[in-house]
């Protein structure tokens, strides 16, 4: 059984209030192990997203619906993850 931090549990609330107003259904939360990261899996996507903690929610947040956007917009579609835990840039497998 792996327990949340507090600075966990707070992003991943912050996180999941954002993404609920935008209507991103957030249907599996892990814990892959790093204290810095949470993975998440949303309704309409068959891929995690890797998030940073120690980035903003917000900023994580709006990364993710970019990402999700730009990636559809492309017809690219990852099998494994879309990383965003770098701020500068987003990587898929």
């Amino acid at each position: 059984t792996t327990l949340m931090s507090t600075k966990q549990t707070e992003f991943l609330g912050s996180l999941l209030q954002i993404l609920e107003k935008q209507l991103v259904v957030v249907t599996d939360i892990y814990l892959p192990g790093s204290p810095k990261e949470i993975d998440i899996k949303v309704a309409s996507d068959s891929w995690r997203y890797k998030l940073n903690i120690d980035e903003k929610p917000s900023g994580q947040a709006g990364t993710l619906i970019a990402a999700q956007a730009t990636l559809k917009q492309n017809g690219n579609t990852p099998t494994e993850y879309v990383d965003l835990r770098t701020s500068e840039k987003v990587f898929w497998k």
